[in-house]
């Protein structure tokens, strides 16, 4: 073998055992033990109740502000808009309890490899502080990636280190701090059952308004006013009765940033215990760059006289959707579609609760939902054969 071969075989050899140690350390497969077992933040143990104001800066510099307020926690990014508080103490009580069981690499150089290095690297840390009331900052972390299964299926660790300090460490769980706002709210804006619906009525208070009605909860929906030509797409027709079921934000913003239009289209749902939703909806751009927005308010009317509240409340708890298509828009719908917790309350306190949810903002929504809210009559008629 020549110099320059063995040369090069040497260094490639010691490519390959550097590659396999780095593999080997940061391998993700059960811990055995632990090296050591000390709280990564030592002081905020005994501070979570000050916790006021929470900053969560990513590695691509989107910022998230949580502030909590008489009101609760809020978002200062959505104007204001409430915070999941379950996702607030996931991330205080996450950040306290948090312990160091294992040293990592202090080179600077690498870690970029554990998502740690804010300037380098496809994944870098997400940076959190946590503030008192007064503004007195309580403790300031940085979050790296993820060490799957740390402690075997289903529990993860992560790489963590403190500002300041290019020693990493590895932690005995994993802090899931928001990529965007809207990743501490629920998103999900109205629980409504579609056994509660009476009739919805589109474009509302319009020479082209369709009424979609019905007289008990177990009766079909029927298109008012079809010629005698006309026959209505009961698939539609259930489609625009289940569509805030299924009603959940993609952006929002206050109504001082966006204000509704005076010639929004207005879609009115009308329950059976007197509750009404009316919500503005309006289109913005063509094409691929449509996007839909909707700014509801809920009211209370009288209720239906044909029912009384307390069957449709009942009726409400028991009824199955009336058409397969029902059935599967309701598995759509998620958690909000079988969680009636909300619904059982009495009609003016729902339409407070909602209210208070609605009235400062305004919410983009996904296309097929916002086109079903400005479907005309045409558009719910089946198409003639042929």
């Amino acid at each position: 073998m020549t110099l320059r071969g063995f040369l090069v075989l040497l260094v490639l050899t010691l490519a390959s055992l550097a590659g396999a140690g780095w593999a080997l350390l940061s391998r993700d497969e059960p811990v055995a033990s632990v090296l050591l077992d000390i709280p990564f933040l030592p002081d905020l143990a005994g501070k979570v109740d000050r916790v006021a104001r929470i900053e969560v800066t990513t590695g691509e510099g989107k910022t998230v502000t949580i502030v909590r307020t008489a009101d609760g926690w809020v978002v200062e990014e959505l104007g204001g808009f409430p915070a999941e508080p379950d996702r607030v103490r996931e991330i205080v009580l996450g950040l306290a309890e948090m312990r160091l069981i294992e040293p990592k690499t202090h080179d600077p150089g690498k870690l970029h490899r554990l998502g740690l290095d804010p300037e380098r690297g496809e994944d870098r840390p997400k940076t959190v502080r946590l503030f008192d009331g007064q503004g007195k900052l309580l403790a300031e972390a940085m979050l790296g990636k993820r060490r799957w299964s740390l402690y075997g299926p289903g529990r993860s660790g992560m790489y963590v280190r403190l500002p300041g300090n290019q020693q990493a460490w590895l932690a005995d769980r994993a802090v899931d701090l928001p990529n965007e706002p809207l990743n501490v709210v629920d998103r999900n804006l109205v629980f409504l059952p579609r056994d509660d619906i009476r009739e919805v009525h589109l474009h509302a208070g319009t020479p082209q308004e369709v009424v979609i009605t019905r007289e008990a909860p177990k009766e079909p929906f029927r298109l008012e006013g079809p010629g005698p030509e006309e026959v209505a797409d009961e698939a539609k027709l259930n489609r625009v009765v289940t569509a805030l079921g299924t009603m959940s934000a993609e952006e929002i913003r206050t109504r001082g940033e966006k204000p509704v239009p005076a010639d929004a289209a207005r879609a009115v749902y009308r329950l059976f215990d007197g509750l009404v939703l009316e919500v503005a909806v309006w289109k913005e751009g063509e094409g691929d760059d449509a996007q839909y927005w909707v700014a509801p308010e809920a009211r209370v009317e009288e209720p239906a006289a044909t029912v009384p509240a307390a069957d449709a409340a009942a009726d409400a708890g028991s009824a199955q959707p009336a058409t397969a298509e029902a059935g599967s828009q309701a598995q759509d719908a998620g958690p909000q579609a079988t969680e009636g917790a909300e619904a059982k309350k009495p009609a003016p306190e729902r339409a407070a609760e909602l209210n208070r949810r609605w009235q400062r903002w305004v919410f983009r929504v996904s296309d097929f939902l916002g086109e079903r809210l400005l479907w005309t009559r045409e558009e719910l008629l089946e198409k003639p054969a042929g």
